[in-house]
C-alpha cells in the first residue's frame, strides 16, 4: 500500500508500533529493590516465553514485544504525525491517515484527537470494538481478572502466547485486555473533523461490518457529507492478495478519494500520508 500510494504522488511514512517489527520493546525490570521472589520468577518466565533479555544499569529484566496496548499504540500514531510534521517537502494542511483492521479503528480515534489537524482518514476493514469473532465468552471477566493481577504485581507486562491468556485465534500478539474491552472508537468517531473513506469486505469473517464499518461511516457522513463507503469482494485480509484484484480496487480507490480531499487546502507543495 505504502509503494503504491507514493507512486501516485504522495509522502508516506509507515512505522512499526513499539515491541513490534524494528521498534524496540520496553524493557520491564524483574529484579529491581524490593521486588519479591514472585515477581522476579514472573519476569523470568515471561523473558522465557515471550521477550528476550536484557541488562540496564545492573536491573535485570526482560523486553516487553508483542503486546496489543491500545494506549501504547495511538500514542505510536500520534508520534509518527508529530515526526512527520517536521518534514519540510511536505505541507501540514493535507495530513491524512491510513490503517487497517485494528488499525483502522486507531485511525479514527486519532481522528477525534486531532480533528483540526487531518485532512483525511481511510479505514480499511476497520475494526471498533464490536462483536469480534475471536472473542470468547466471559472475556470482560477475564480482563478484570488479568488487571487485578497485573496491578498488584502478580502478572508481568508480557505473558505467553495461547488462547487462555487472552491470544486472539489466528492473530499475532498478546491483547492488554482490560484496554481491549474499552474500545471503542465509535463513541468519538462523531468528533472527526474531516472526510473518512471506509473500506469494508463482503464477506467479513472477525467481527459484524455493519456494526463496525459501516456504523462508523454513519456516524461520520453526519459531520463530513464527503466522506464514503466502499465494500470490497471477500474477507477480512483480501485486500491485501485477495484472487479478484482487491488490492488494485482498494488502493484506487482511495488514492481517487485522498486526491479529491488533498484538493481542497489548494496549496502547492506535497500531501503527505
Amino acid at each position: 500500500f505504502a509503494r503504491t500510494f507514493a507512486r501516485a504522488g504522495m509522502v508516506v511514512l509507515t512505522f512499526d508500533y513499539r515491541g513490534w517489527g524494528g521498534s524496540d520493546g520496553l524493557i520491564a525490570a524483574f529484579s529491581a529493590p524490593g521486588a519479591n521472589r514472585r515477581q522476579q520468577e514472573l519476569g523470568r518466565a515471561a523473558d522465557r516465553s515471550h521477550g528476550s533479555g536484557a541488562t540496564v544499569e545492573g536491573l535485570a529484566g526482560h523486553i516487553v514485544r508483542q503486546v496489543v496496548d491500545m494506549d501504547w499504540q495511538l500514542t505510536d500514531i500520534e508520534a509518527a504525525l508529530d515526526f512527520l510534521d517536521g518534514e519540510p517537502v511536505v505541507d501540514s494542511s493535507r495530513l491524512a491517515l491510513w490503517g487497517v483492521s485494528q488499525g483502522g479503528g486507531h485511525v479514527l480515534s486519532i481522528g477525534a484527537r486531532h480533528r483540526d489537524r487531518l485532512c483525511a482518514i481511510i479505514a480499511q476493514v476497520p475494526s471498533c470494538g464490536v462483536e469480534g469473532a475471536g472473542d470468547p465468552p466471559g472475556r470482560a471477566q477475564q480482563a478484570r481478572e488479568d488487571a487485578i493481577m497485573r496491578a498488584r504485581g502478580l502478572r508481568p507486562l508480557s505473558v505467553p502466547q495461547g488462547v487462555q491468556h487472552g491470544h486472539l485465534p489466528g492473530m499475532d500478539g498478546v491483547p492488554n485486555l482490560r484496554k481491549l474491552c474499552r474500545y471503542r472508537p465509535l463513541e468519538t468517531a462523531h468528533l472527526i473533523g474531516c472526510p473518512v473513506l471506509i473500506v469494508d469486505a463482503a464477506e467479513e469473517e472477525v467481527f459484524d461490518r455493519n456494526k463496525n464499518g459501516r456504523a462508523a461511516f454513519e456516524i461520520v457522513v453526519k459531520r463530513n457529507p464527503a466522506s464514503q463507503y466502499h465494500v470490497l469482494p471477500g474477507r477480512h485480509y483480501d485486500a491485501y492478495d485477495g484472487p479478484a484484484g482487491q488490492f488494485k480496487e482498494a488502493t484506487t480507490k482511495s488514492i481517487a478519494f485522498l486526491q479529491e480531499q488533498f484538493k481542497r487546502p489548494q496549496q502547492q507543495s506535497q500531501a503527505r500520508l
